[in-house]
């Protein structure tokens, strides 16, 4: 089982999946406001965090480049609030942000514990973010989760983002495999998961706060979900039983 395990192929996604981007994103966004004499409110902070998930859909689109959404989410925000003073130095907030971004890494519960035992395993890994790269690269390192993978790619190296088929493509290429010889595991049911499931990878959908994914309960019979890191291995095992019984 171990030398079939090295062929095998696991391929997450990072925010929402294995970092927690919610309790990152408030952190960063706080002291980046901060700097320039500001405290946000609670409604305040739902209200950017609405308006970046709106603008990062229209990246996954393909209707505007990355650097477009992460300067528009903060022009829109800073616009629509009582920070429209604030409205001309979106570019320079936005750099701000992300340089603050970068130094926060803030693990999934059970995540790292969970690498740990699938890299004892023998399974090989991969991660695919739609992040600014400089950013995830660094978020990477100080989780402490880079030793765990292969090869960590993203968007701005592919030059389009999740769910478009180049970004899966990609990754399968570096590891030199096949969409039937790996799983993706991510938390965006439109990105992630549809995104895989058109190049034909198996997936898991991590639903940590099935209420606040965008996805129906229809939805959820597409794919196998979970929503704690605890339950990964058992599920990953059922899988594997199931095609063992199906090749026999």
């Amino acid at each position: 089982m171990t030398s079939c395990r090295r062929c095998f192929l696991l391929v997450f996604d990072l925010d929402g999946t294995l970092l927690d981007f919610s309790k990152s994103e408030q952190i960063a966004l706080q002291k980046t406001l901060a700097a320039y004499g500001h405290t946000l409110s609670d409604a305040q902070t739902a209200e950017y965090t609405r308006i970046n998930r709106e603008e990062w859909r229209q990246f996954e689109l393909g209707n505007q480049t990355k650097e477009e959404t992460t300067v528009r989410r903060f022009q829109r925000f800073l616009c629509g609030t009582a920070l429209g003073v604030l409205f001309p130095l979106a570019a320079e907030i936005n750099a701000r942000y992300l340089t603050n971004l970068s130094e926060i890494a803030i693990l999934e519960d059970h995540a790292y514990e969970t690498l740990e035992k699938l890299q004892e395993r023998g399974y090989r890994m991969g991660l695919l973010s739609n992040g600014v790269r400089r950013v995830q690269e660094r978020r990477v390192a100080l989780s402490g989760l880079k030793p765990f993978f292969t090869h960590i790619l993203t968007s701005e190296e592919v030059g389009v983002g999740k769910p478009h088929p180049d970004m899966f493509l990609s990754i399968l290429e570096r590891f030199r495999t096949s969409p039937e010889e790996s799983l993706y595991i991510g938390d965006s049911y439109e990105s992630d998961i549809l995104g895989a499931q058109a190049v034909g990878m198996e997936t898991l959908w991590y639903r940590k706060d099935a209420a606040g994914l965008s996805g129906t309960g229809e939805d959820a019979n597409k794919s196998d979900t979970f929503s704690d890191w605890r339950c990964f291995s058992r599920l990953l095992d059922e899988r594997e039983r199931r095609k063992f019984d199906a090749s026999c």
